[in-house]
């Protein structure tokens, strides 16, 4: 399987630059003798035991909603199987990364999320299920269950790229003039509610499952969240 994995950081952008940012996190991913610089880097460096992976990192995220965008088209212009997101201040374990990919390795187009605890809250969990519950095995007792919305370290199948952009409105990037798909284009909806980037993807996903993991463990600030207490 090879995979795209992405990483942006804004933080260490602006404590070094952009470019440093970048330089150091790419390193630091390569060389498990370098410092670990971001929690993000531990689980990179994992998923490098699990699959062949190109590495893409953006030191400069300002706009979180632009930053994805510009990793999925990175994604679905590539030859890679599957599209890998973390975000820098997240980390989790093999076994957990392991699931993540073994639930989109399908030919159905899937998005699988391993939800977090939100920043400062961590009774929050990024995750909405429906009313009727639907789940799955995945290999070594893992599994996903399907889910309305939601966020964390995420990963789709190149099925779930090509609908995805297709559901999706397009931009043309002001760093290099291209057109590229922009799921993550924040949405505003009718009543007046601000989706973010992260919810917005979640309204473009017409034909496109859905799920999230129920085992692992995921850190987010700080914070452990062991996943099957979501179910």
């Amino acid at each position: 399987m090879k995979v795209l994995a992405s990483c942006s950081s804004y933080v260490l952008g602006c404590i070094t630059s952009p470019r440093e940012a970048t330089e150091r996190i790419t390193r630091a991913v390569a060389d498990p003798t370098r410092e670990q610089v971001l929690p993000a880097v531990h689980a990179l460096r994992e998923l490098r035991h699990l699959a062949e992976i190109v590495l893409r990192v953006d030191g400069g995220a300002t706009h979180i909603g632009k930053s994805r965008s510009r990793h999925f088209a990175s994604a679905l212009e590539s030859d890679v199987d599957v599209w890998f997101y973390i975000a820098d201040d997240t980390d989790t374990t093999r076994e957990t990364l392991g699931w993540l990919l073994d639930a989109v390795n399908r030919d159905e187009p899937t998005f699988c999320i391993a939800p977090c605890a939100l920043r400062g809250d961590s009774g929050i969990v990024s995750v909405e299920w429906p009313s009727i519950i639907v789940s799955r095995n995945l290999s070594n007792g893992g599994r996903a269950r399907r889910a309305v919305r939601g966020d964390g370290i995420g990963a789709m199948n190149r099925a779930a790229l090509v609908a995805i952009a297709q559901n999706s409105p397009t931009w043309r990037d002001d760093a290099d003039g291209r057109l590229k798909p922009a799921p993550y284009a924040e949405i505003l909806e009718p009543g007046g509610a601000w989706l973010g980037e992260d919810m917005s993807i979640c309204r473009r996903l017409e034909g496109v499952a859905l799920e999230a993991l129920t085992t692992g463990e995921t850190t987010h600030a700080g914070f452990r969240l062991e996943l099957p207490l979501l179910e």
